[in-house]
């Protein structure tokens, strides 16, 4: 029995179709079995039926009983279920790598942009236009620009503006995307029934590069204001662009949230220490009622 089963394990091993569905731990377990099995039946060598009888092709090795038969069903049975799971277990592995990998891709080459606004993006004058408002951009927020010429610095000055506003419509047409594509169902992965970890990645992936392209031109953006406003002060000007966008942000009411929201994140007004001397004059210009609260 050992040496039968050890030329069905070599025809096991050498066959690719028996091979790629069983590993190599399998192999060792059936092999424990087997030995333990053969064990088993190297007890009934000794089984004679009655003096006379001697060991005949009944009894012994070759005999049948009841146990040894449902000994072996039930391995056999566990061997074949043993089988399919891992099998099964490979291929749900296999399945899975694929779907999230299929799901990932599908996400990425999700656009984040409509199609009028790609192929815009993509022509030779906005691709020159790009790098040369980044160039500037570069130079207005290094403080390069500021040791040119005049002449040169407010052409830089007007590429930038106008890389801002491109930049701010991009976001704008980005956000619209974004809702377009939840609207219409473009996150989910539409299989039978439906792929739940496909969606989640899917959508996530591409609500990831849509954020990114968000906020990287917002911040790019605020950046560049923030630099034109120290050119202005520095010609004697006012800042405009940065009181210009928090007027803006007062005006849609997210000033209130935004405050809540730092206060949970432990960030706390700067309160300045009043000196003695302007305590008087802040005194006079407070209300009846604000007196009295304070």
């Amino acid at each position: 029995m050992i040496f039968l089963s050890i030329l069905i394990l070599i025809v096991a091993i050498a066959l690719p179709s028996i091979n790629q569905n069983i590993r190599s731990i399998l192999y060792v377990r059936i092999s424990s079995i087997i030995f333990i099995y053969a064990g088993a039946l190297a007890f009934n060598a000794f089984y004679i039926q009655s003096i006379g009888s001697g060991i005949g092709i009944y009894s012994g090795l070759f005999q049948v009983t009841t146990i040894s038969q449902l000994f072996f069903d039930n391995n056999d049975q566990i061997l074949i279920l043993s089988s399919v799971f891992f099998t099964n277990n490979n291929n749900l592995k296999k399945t899975l790598q694929s779907r999230v990998w299929t799901s990932i891709k599908a996400g990425w080459n999700l656009s984040i942009l409509p199609d009028h606004i790609n192929k815009l993006e993509n022509s030779l004058s906005v691709r020159i236009f790009k790098t040369i408002g980044g160039i500037c951009v570069f130079l207005i927020i290094s403080g390069v620009g500021s040791n040119f010429n005049k002449i040169f610095l407010y052409l830089i000055f007007i590429l930038s503006i106008l890389y801002i506003i491109y930049k701010i419509i991009i976001t704008f047409y980005v956000i619209k995307h974004w809702v377009h594509n939840l609207r219409s169902g473009k996150f989910i992965v539409r299989n039978s029934p439906l792929d739940l970890l496909g969606t989640v990645l899917k959508g996530g992936v591409a609500t990831l590069k849509s954020v990114t392209r968000f906020t990287v031109g917002t911040g790019m953006t605020y950046a560049l204001c923030y630099e034109l406003d120290e050119i202005l002060v520095t010609e004697g000007k006012q800042p405009y662009f940065v009181p210009r966008m928090r007027e803006l942000i007062r005006s849609t009411g997210l000033e209130a949230p935004a405050k809540t929201f730092l206060d949970n994140l432990g960030v706390k007004d700067n309160q300045e220490v009043l000196e003695s001397s302007s305590l008087d004059s802040f005194l006079q210009q407070l209300s009846p009622e604000e007196k009295v609260a304070f």
